[in-house]
């Protein structure tokens, strides 16, 4: 009667387990021996393998932990001088919404002088216009007193 298959072993690890068990059967003392420190020098070699590769792995995942930390503070950083420029900024808005709120205490004057620009042409003209009105009239005063006095 043939033993039943393991599912859960490997094909090819029953294979080599029977084989190596065959092997054996055939050898005597001094070469089992032998074969048991090839097999332990092999794991042994395997083990050294697994341990390099270990050690590697660690050296890089702490690389990779510097790194992460070297950006986090960096991070930190940027997030710092973030917050005082928003700070700061915030400090403008303030001061800025205060001075809106002084000029727009004085806005009747501001839309008075903007009228005044904007009438500018024909303020001077009026001006002018009055002024020569004005010399006209003290000319001719003038004039009638002279000649009453005159007279």
């Amino acid at each position: 009667m043939e033993p039943k298959p393991n599912p859960e072993v490997n094909i090819v690890d029953q294979y080599c387990k029977d084989h190596h068990a065959h092997q054996d059967a055939f050898l005597n003392g001094a070469q089992r021996m032998e074969r048991i420190e090839t097999q332990l020098l092999s794991v042994v070699g395997s083990q050294k393998v697994l341990m390099d590769r270990q050690y590697e792995y660690i050296q890089k995942i702490t690389g990779m932990e510097r790194d992460v930390q070297e950006t986090n503070k960096k991070l930190d950083a940027m997030n710092d001088i973030v917050k005082s420029i928003f700070q700061d900024y915030g400090k403008r808005i303030v001061a800025v919404e205060d001075s809106v709120e002084e000029l727009n205490k004085f806005k009747w004057f501001r839309i008075w002088m903007t009228d005044m620009r904007d009438k500018l042409f024909k303020n001077m003209l009026t001006i002018a216009f009055m002024g020569g009105a004005g010399i006209a009239v003290i000319m001719v005063f003038t004039y009638f007193i002279l000649k009453y006095v005159l007279n």
